[in-house]
């Protein structure tokens, strides 16, 4: 009866079927907006920009590594959509500190 409720946030059908590109596509270009933005704040620091960058780059890896290897569509799309939302907190945070840093300094 749970699985079947369409309003339950884990019978959405994008995370219970569909392909791959599915989550690949909007992932790239998250992480092609975060890559851009990290780019541009390497001139205010070096540290923080650098650590969100790798770390961006590493998790749409992660996405492209699942998106290869795992068959199951629902078990994929849920890794998938663990990966994307990681790389969207851990790039706040990262941006968050940058300007906490920025903003220190000015004051």
């Amino acid at each position: 009866m749970a699985e079947t409720d369409p309003t339950r946030v884990r019978a959405q059908r994008s995370l219970q079927e569909g392909g791959r590109r599915r989550w690949l596509i909007p992932g790239a270009i998250f992480a092609a907006i975060c890559v851009a933005l990290f780019i541009g704040m390497l001139q205010l620091q070096i540290l923080v920009p650098t650590i969100a960058l790798v770390l961006t780059a590493s998790l749409f890896a992660a996405m492209v590594v699942v998106a290869l290897t795992v068959e199951r569509a629902r078990t994929r799309n849920r890794a998938m959509a663990w990966l994307m939302g990681a790389m969207a907190v851990s790039a706040l945070v990262c941006a968050v500190v940058v300007m906490a840093g920025e903003w220190s300094t000015a004051v």
